[in-house]
């Protein structure tokens, strides 16, 4: 059974304080809003019935400002090769994304992997979304492939490839 308390931190952004709590029943319908408003991916029930009781509650987080979520990020550490983690999502809405929040976010869980001994973190980006390759490039990432129909099943993401980045943390 996953230990299922994690502490919530606040960190300071600017001159702004941001509450990052961990994603759990009080903060999951947030999550889904903020998603819905973030990403043109709709996730089903099982993803975030995952985030609650399946993925290692220290590798995702909300983060609030004022009592409203602003940003988030999500992770799991693969079933298949448990040294490799994935980053499900992260995001911040827009009036933020200058207050390096998702610089903060990926740090944070970056960190929990190191100290869980992961050795490589991975996702997939939309190829046109080029403010979020950019992102994560400046953060160690490298493109590996472009994996063509990707999001097949989504039919408002066009076109529907995605890169495949990775970033080794040893």
């Amino acid at each position: 059974m996953l230990q299922r308390t994690v502490q919530p931190l606040q960190v300071e952004l600017d001159e702004f304080q941001i509450d990052l709590l961990p994603i759990d029943e009080k903060t999951i319908d947030d999550f889904k809003t903020l998603n819905l408003q973030l990403f043109p991916v709709v996730y089903a029930a099982e993803f975030y019935r995952n985030v609650l009781q399946t993925y290692p509650p220290s590798l995702s987080r909300i983060a609030y400002l004022d009592g409203k979520p602003i940003g988030a990020i999500s992770c799991r550490v693969d079933g298949y090769q448990p040294n490799q983690a994935y980053i499900m999502t992260l995001g911040v809405i827009q009036p933020f994304r200058r207050l390096k929040l998702g610089s903060c976010l990926l740090d944070l869980i970056l960190d929990e992997l190191h100290h869980k001994q992961i050795e490589m973190v991975c996702l997939h980006v939309h190829v046109k979304n080029t403010i979020a390759v950019n992102f994560y490039l400046s953060h160690g990432f490298e493109i590996k492939e472009r994996v063509y129909s990707y999001y097949y099943q989504n039919k408002a993401v066009v076109p529907p490839d995605a890169y495949y980045l990775v970033h080794s943390l040893n």
